[in-house]
């Protein structure tokens, strides 16, 4: 692991962390915490690693101590791993989860255990706490499950017994089960309360939800789901025999029209039925972030959209600065308090610079101006001004400009 916690530390953060190209075919998660109490995971990015990207343990089986836990995550991306799942929630009481992406994890098929696939929540039968999660403006698609055992698979999300699950304005697609059962979300034990706020369900195989028969009949599973897209509506809905599925207000099943574009594949398009369908009649204690997955205002116009992304009507082509996105990237986006922009300058580039400049083209800071040689380039910028005060939340532009010619111009998001 690159970090690891033990028992009973609590009251820590682990943030501003990139973890890739793990190189041992069977390593362990690359953050393993173990009853996390009043810990914090922010702007973390797992990408290009073998087995669990992040593990959250309960403790042995035989061990009668069980303290409280609780766990808050936000802007952590896990993406193009191998192995098991993308992350495990294990016996967390209070859970909560904003703008998590999980992308394009895969099974290892080289594993005596074929895995992969998305993230699991739930308790544990020795356990009778009820635990609770929330999962908030985030994003779980391309990820492919090829588990042949119990529970169910899933390639997006499974839940176990005793839990209480929201998800609200999450984007769940293309996720594929390798397997005839099971679905995108799976429900996969008993005594599980799952509630699906401004969510799209869409394009996962072989099926969007799949409820387990409960291995105790008086204690079945409850699903509500409102004001979400779900493909193919309730009749596609698995859910045994004393499972219950409660299909509210707002539902819609219809193609989400997703813009496919190549940095946000899964933002909406202009006629996309899941704007302004939404609805902010959630449970006690959701908040939603201020922006969504792309830095966009997470409500705009009459309504909050569905999904993990709020269609604007704001193009970046009505900004002064044109956006090309050519070789410059940076991660985190959004970030908080620092984000890394890097690019690569070939054998003819001799002067560059590297600008920000705020949504009206006003120069904010100057972040390189030199001769250059050609080669990779990684730089810092702490979220300030020319005169090094802290700029406020909002949408910003880094330009790129090489040999007095621009090259790339980069939308990022200043999120606190």
């Amino acid at each position: 692991e690159v970090f690891k916690a033990n028992d009973f530390e609590n009251n820590y953060t682990i943030q501003n962390l990139s973890i890739t190209n793990s190189s041992e075919l069977f390593a362990e998660s690359a953050i393993y915490l173990m009853q996390p109490n009043n810990v914090t995971v922010s702007n973390i990015r797992i990408h290009d690693y073998n087995r669990n990207g992040l593990s959250l343990a309960t403790p042995a089986i035989t061990d009668a101590l069980h303290l409280p836990t609780s766990l808050y995550l936000n802007n952590v991306e896990i993406s193009d791993n191998v192995g098991a799942k993308a992350a495990s929630f294990g016996v967390i009481e209070d859970c909560v989860i904003t703008n998590l992406i999980v992308r394009n994890n895969i099974p290892n098929y080289n594993a005596d255990t074929i895995s992969g696939g998305g993230i699991g929540f739930g308790g544990h039968p020795d356990f009778p706490d009820r635990y609770n999660y929330k999962l908030i403006n985030s994003e779980i698609t391309n990820n492919i499950n090829a588990t042949w055992e119990w529970p169910v698979s899933s390639s997006a999300i499974v839940i176990l017994q005793r839990t209480n699950l929201d998800i609200v304005n999450c984007t769940i697609g293309d996720n594929i089960v390798e397997t005839s059962d099971g679905g995108a979300v799976v429900l996969g034990s008993y005594d599980i309360d799952l509630n699906i706020y401004n969510s799209i369900l869409y394009g996962d195989e072989p099926r969007e939800l799949y409820l387990e028969d409960p291995y105790f009949v008086d204690e079945p599973c409850t699903v509500n789901i409102s004001n979400s897209l779900i493909m193919g509506g309730e009749e596609d809905i698995e859910y045994g025999s004393t499972n219950v599925v409660n299909w509210l207000e707002g539902n819609i099943d219809a193609d989400p029209l997703w813009q496919n574009s190549e940095d946000y594949p899964f933002a909406l398009n202009e006629l996309s039925p899941c704007i302004d369908a939404g609805t902010m009649d959630l449970p006690a204690g959701i908040t939603l972030p201020e922006f969504d997955l792309a830095g966009n205002p997470r409500i705009y116009g009459g309504a909050v959209d569905m999904g993990a992304y709020e269609w604007s009507p704001v193009d970046s082509d009505n900004y002064e600065l044109p956006i090309t996105n050519y070789e410059l990237k940076n991660y985190p986006n959004p970030f908080n308090p620092s984000t890394t922009i890097s690019f690569t300058l070939g054998e003819d580039a001799t002067q560059a610079e590297v600008k920000v400049y705020n949504i009206k083209g006003q120069l904010v800071k100057t972040l390189m101006d030199a001769q250059v040689s050609p080669g990779e380039f990684n730089i810092i910028w702490e979220g300030t001004d020319n005169q090094n005060i802290p700029v406020g939340n909002g949408i910003y532009f880094v330009k790129l400009n090489v040999d007095g010619i621009e090259r790339s111009v980069k939308k990022i998001t200043v999120m606190k």
